[in-house]
């Protein structure tokens, strides 16, 4: 059986979606393992930028993951080609003017705690590793939670997104006659 292809505005966020995911893991490792100072050895300005703003990249791509995959999603649920596109593009148009905000909150969000023994699982991790490796993945454990935190709370605002874009457009398109002269929508 032949698989459809899917329609240009889902590869487009599909794609998006890898892009956001890739440049999060990166910065999320890059952020947990401190590697702005390998970067400082290669290109010190370089090195001082990165340092000062990974963890804004890693946070924006968390944000713009979570509102992508809301919006790619969400799109199955409109069955008409022509307002589902205008939903998407109109969604993830928003999503960009809204990522800072969207990653400011959804950060705030997931500062919360998620684990209230926290120092015991860093100390098992330095029995396990060692001191240096344990210090390491504990500091990965909590930059890839956050990450994820992130993006969950950021998805619910691509759904949003998409809620509020999709009514707009369901609402604003006009009737479309089919051959027997009934009016759809």
């Amino acid at each position: 059986m032949a698989r459809r292809k899917a329609p240009r505005e889902i590869r487009v966020v599909r794609r998006l979606i890898l892009l956001s995911a890739v440049v999060g893991v990166l910065t999320t490792l890059s952020y947990a393992a401190g590697a702005s100072i390998a970067v400082r050895f290669l290109d010190p300005t370089l090195g001082a930028w990165w340092g000062g703003h990974e963890f804004q990249v890693m946070l924006g791509s968390a944000a713009a993951l979570g509102m992508l995959l809301a919006i790619r999603e969400s799109a199955r649920v409109l069955e008409q080609p022509e307002i589902r596109r205008r939903a998407v593009y109109g969604a993830v148009l928003a999503a960009v003017i809204l990522l800072p905000a969207v990653a400011h909150g959804a950060g705030e969000l997931a500062r919360l705690g998620w684990n209230a023994t926290g120092g015991e699982l860093r100390e098992r991790m330095i029995v396990l590793r060692g001191y240096s490796d344990g210090l390491v993945l504990d500091k990965l454990l909590i930059a890839g939670i956050y990450f994820l935190k992130s993006a969950f709370y950021s998805l619910l605002a691509g759904l949003a997104l998409f809620a509020i874009s999709g009514a707009v457009f369901m609402f604003t398109s006009s009737p479309v006659r089919s051959a027997e002269g009934q009016v759809s929508r």
